[in-house]
C-alpha cells in the first residue's frame, strides 16, 4: 500500500467518525426535544421560585405531592433550584397560594414577611383571623415561612400604617442581664411552663429585655399594636413599660392564658 492509499484510508475513516458523531449529536438533540416537549405537556401550571424554596415547600404551596412536582420537572430532590427560575406544576396544582406565591388575582392584599414573623403574628398585625389567613394561603400553622416570602392577605386585611412608622422608645429605666431575666421568667411562670417560656424568650429576644422593633417589645417580643387594649387593663399603658423584664414576663403569661397556649408565638 502506497502513501496515497494510506492517506485515503485515514480520510475515509475520519469521515465515518464524523458521521458517527453527527448521528450521535442528532440523537441527543432529538431526545432533548422529546424531553422538552414531554415537560411542556406536563407543565399544566408554572411557578417562579422564590428565596427559601425547596422542591418540598413548592409542592406544599401548590397543594400537590412532592413526587408529582419532581416528575413534572424531570428532577430529583437534589436538583438545585435558583431564585427566579420557572418550574412546572402538575395538573390540579393551585396557583397564587402558599408562601412566596401570592397573586393579585387571589389576594386582597399581599404581605412580605419579616424577621420573627409567624402565622399568628401576621394575623395579629393585619387584624385578620388566623384561620382566614391560613385558608387564603392554603397553609397550616406548621407551614414554614421565610423572611422575604410574599403571602396573601384576606380582602378584609387592613393596611399597616404602623409598619411605616413603627415604635420609637426611650431607653429603659433599668437594664436586666440575661441571667436576671431568666430568674424573673422562672419566678413568674408556673414550673411546668419554664422550659417552653425560656425557649421562647431566648428565640424572640435572646433574653434581652430592652430589645424591640417596629411592633414588638421586650423579652417575649409582645406586639404592642395587637395587645395594647387589654394590656391597658393590666396597667400597661405605654409600650416602653414592656422593656421592664418583670412587666414583660407578667404580660406574656397573661397572653398565654388569654390564648390558652403558646399560639401567639407559633
Amino acid at each position: 500500500m502506497n502513501v496515497s492509499q494510506q492517506t485515503r484510508r485515514v480520510l475515509i475513516g475520519s469521515a465515518v467518525a464524523v458521521i458517527g458523531v453527527l448521528a450521535s449529536i442528532t440523537t441527543v438533540a432529538s431526545a432533548h426535544t422529546v424531553e422538552s416537549r414531554s415537560a411542556q405537556t406536563q407543565c399544566a401550571v408554572s411557578y417562579t421560585v422564590v428565596r427559601g424554596d425547596s422542591w418540598w415547600t413548592i409542592s406544599q404551596k401548590a397543594g400537590t405531592s412532592l413526587s408529582a412536582v419532581l416528575k413534572a420537572n424531570k428532577a430529583k430532590t437534589s436538583t438545585k433550584l435558583l431564585v427566579g427560575k420557572t418550574v412546572c406544576l402538575p395538573a390540579g396544582a393551585k396557583v397564587g397560594t402558599g408562601t412566596g406565591a401570592a397573586s393579585d388575582a387571589t389576594c386582597g392584599v399581599t404581605y412580605k414577611t419579616v424577621r420573627n414573623d409567624s402565622w399568628s403574628r401576621i394575623a395579629q398585625k393585619k387584624k385578620v383571623a388566623l384561620k382566614e389567613l391560613l385558608a387564603v394561603n392554603s397553609a397550616t400553622t406548621k407551614t414554614k415561612i421565610f423572611v422575604g416570602d410574599v403571602l396573601c392577605l384576606p380582602k378584609s386585611a387592613k393596611s399597616a400604617t404602623q409598619a411605616s412608622t413603627g415604635l420609637v422608645l426611650p431607653p429603659p429605666a433599668k437594664i436586666y442581664s440575661a441571667r436576671k431575666s431568666t430568674a424573673i421568667i422562672r419566678e413568674i411562670f408556673p414550673e411546668r411552663l419554664h422550659t417552653r417560656a425560656l425557649a421562647i424568650a431566648k428565640r424572640e429576644s435572646r433574653l434581652n429585655a430592652a430589645a424591640y422593633n417596629w411592633c414588638c417589645v421586650g423579652l417575649f417580643q409582645l406586639n404592642w399594636y395587637s395587645h395594647n387594649k387589654w394590656l391597658g387593663e393590666m396597667g400597661v399603658t405605654a409600650p416602653e413599660q414592656l422593656l421592664d423584664a418583670r412587666v414583660n414576663a407578667e404580660a406574656a403569661l397573661a397572653l398565654y392564658r388569654r390564648s390558652n397556649g403558646w399560639g401567639p408565638w407559633e
